[in-house]
């Protein structure tokens, strides 16, 4: 589990997880998911953000998103080619 940094992560809804590794730290992945909700609203305009993301996508073996984390691949490059979808109120 990555975040932008290590430490427990909570949903809107309540959920939490523990990001075990920051963005700086983390290791190319042999799967990303990219999560979907409300927190990719604050990452639509995080050039950094897309960067690694693009880069981690780079040798992973598998990439893939819920709902509008489909957003965060295409703005970093990753669905070019791919037919995607999304949640449509988030277009």
């Amino acid at each position: 589990m990555v975040g932008s940094s290590q430490g427990l992560v909570r949903s809107s809804q309540g959920a939490e997880v523990v990001a075990t590794v920051g963005y700086r730290d983390a290791k190319l992945p042999s799967i990303v998911l990219v999560p979907g909700g409300r927190g990719t609203r604050s990452l639509v305009n995080d050039a950094e953000f897309f960067e690694r993301l693009a880069a981690w996508a780079s040798e992973a073996r598998l990439v893939t998103s819920v709902c509008t984390g489909a957003a965060l691949l295409a703005a970093a490059g990753l669905l070019d080619g791919f037919r995607a979808t999304t949640n449509k109120r988030a277009y």
